[in-house]
């Protein structure tokens, strides 16, 4: 009888060993739950940062600071070792200059007949203006590189510089130019052609107020590219009608590669005696 009576606390220990073997079961099943959690990611090394310096074409202005302390405790002169340099970059605000020119009349001091002669004067893009070279070449460059309205000229030139220069004046200056500029322009196509690999591509355009056309029709501006490595070149044309029979003329002594996209107008390249072979890609934004 007392074999099969099951005393109180007679079973702990047996009963302590499996809780333990569970807790420590289920502790191993979290670590495993959690190590499956885990994702190694390779460490990231990062390149050092080297400091670049300015770029040595820009002009350099040496300004020596002298120190103070200039003598030494033994009460003889310091010496200089050599310098701590620091390049700092420095902006000059553009200034604009009247330059009065001055040219030389001569005569004979001994009262001789037709012997009075004046200095030429030195040829400028616009000589009937009372501006140099420098001036239409900033305005130009204004214009189209930095994309400044004229008016917008017209506005800095009078609150910073107090010059009544009207957007009808420099859009004047803007159009005479071309005409100074055309051989300089002409020379930029032949190196285009002249060299076998070349790039066009065409942006449509409205313009406003052109004789003989409406405002909705669409013209072109087309940018050309090519030339030698060093002597590249980027030329702007632009066209209001007949692109294609435009295109093939330009590009009628053209004998190499012309890169250019899928638009339709370049079909005209297309043909048994055309000699520019097209290299075409679609461009997509």
């Amino acid at each position: 009888m007392l074999a099969d009576i099951e005393l109180p606390g007679a079973n702990d220990s047996s009963n302590d060993d499996s809780s333990e073997c569970s807790d420590d079961n289920d502790e191993n099943a979290d670590q495993n739950q959690h190590s499956n959690d885990v994702i190694q990611i390779a460490a990231y090394q990062r390149k050092k940062r080297q400091k670049k310096g300015f770029p040595a074409h820009l002009p350099r202005r040496e300004v020596i600071i002298k120190a103070l302390d200039r003598i030494c405790a033994c009460g003889k002169t310091k010496k200089l070792i050599c310098y701590e340099i620091t390049e700092l970059l420095n902006h000059i605000p553009e200034v604009f200059e009247v330059i009065e020119q001055k040219r030389e009349i001569l005569g004979c001091s001994y009262g001789c007949e037709n012997t009075i002669t004046i200095a030429p004067n030195p040829p400028r893009m616009l000589p009937k203006t009372s501006i140099t070279d420098s001036v239409v070449v900033h305005t130009i460059i204004s214009k189209l590189y930095d994309r400044q309205p004229l008016y917008h000229l017209e506005k800095v030139f009078k609150e910073r510089f107090d010059l009544d220069l009207s957007r009808n004046k420099l859009a004047r200056w803007f159009v005479e130019s071309f005409k100074a500029l055309q051989p300089l322009v002409n020379l930029m196509k032949d190196e285009i052609i002249d060299y076998d690999i070349a790039s066009c591509d065409a942006t449509g355009i409205q313009v406003l107020d052109e004789p003989g056309r409406l405002t909705t029709q669409k013209s072109y501006w087309f940018c050309m590219r090519g030339g030698p490595p060093d002597k590249r070149v980027v030329r702007y044309d632009y066209n209001s009608t007949q692109h294609k029979p435009f295109l093939v003329n330009w590009f009628d002594e053209f004998n190499g590669y012309l890169h250019v996209d899928a638009q339709n107008i370049f079909d005209a390249f297309n043909t048994t005696w055309c000699k520019a072979r097209l290299l075409q890609c679609t461009c997509q934004a």
